[in-house]
């Protein structure tokens, strides 16, 4: 399956994997994963400053899962998965199972619940409402095995075998927005599997 009849994308020169990782970054991720690193971090530094101990372990598995998603998303291994359906499925791969791996072992869900205060008697504060979104039916429903299992297997083939793929691939946007859907489905298809972070299902710490 070869897409190189996209006219913004042909004149790539041939694929080396040399080629593959020069920098040329997606600006919605570049910016998404730079946000999640920088709150990362500053989570991280205040719970030390505050003598709470946090995992090292977790930081480098968080801070590595993010840069797992630069790495398929901010150099030209995106643009040649435009044209390259190998190198795609590489991207898919990385980004659905990879990635959401590493940043859920960062427990960042519980790193967040640590770091925001609590709002005080009667008020709701970001505490309080990621707590409430994290018990709500809605987190219940698409964290359940009965649902992100049959989204796992059901998003690929409703991706590669219909024309939704073909579609997609023919533009950025499209193709952007197939890649934020792989590491959604990944990352609420290994949470509850996962289970560092708490969750819907009363797993984690």
């Amino acid at each position: 399956m070869d897409h190189s009849g996209h006219g913004m994308t042909m004149d790539l020169p041939p694929f080396t994997l040399g080629r593959g990782l020069q920098w040329s970054a997606d600006p919605f991720f570049l910016v998404a994963c730079l946000v999640g690193l920088g709150l990362y971090a500053y989570g991280v530094v205040k719970l030390r400053r505050r003598g709470d101990a946090w995992s090292a372990g977790r930081t480098v598995s968080f801070v590595v899962g993010v840069l797992t998603i630069m790495l398929v998303m901010c150099t030209r291994l995106n643009d040649y998965g435009m044209v390259m359906f190998s190198v795609h499925m590489v991207q898919h791969m990385v980004i659905s199972m990879l990635s959401p791996i590493l940043i859920l072992l960062g427990a960042p869900v519980t790193l967040a619940l640590r770091v925001l205060p609590a709002a005080g008697k009667g008020r709701k504060g970001p505490r309080e409402l990621l707590l409430a979104l994290l018990h709500s039916r809605y987190m219940r429903i698409i964290t359940h095995p009965a649902f992100t299992i049959p989204l796992f297997i059901a998003s690929l083939y409703a991706l590669y075998f219909t024309p939704l793929f073909d579609f997609l691939m023919g533009s950025k946007t499209g193709h952007l927005a197939m890649m934020v859907h792989f590491l959604a489905v990944g990352v609420v298809f290994f949470w509850p599997i996962i289970g560092v972070d708490p969750g819907p299902h009363g797993r984690g710490i």
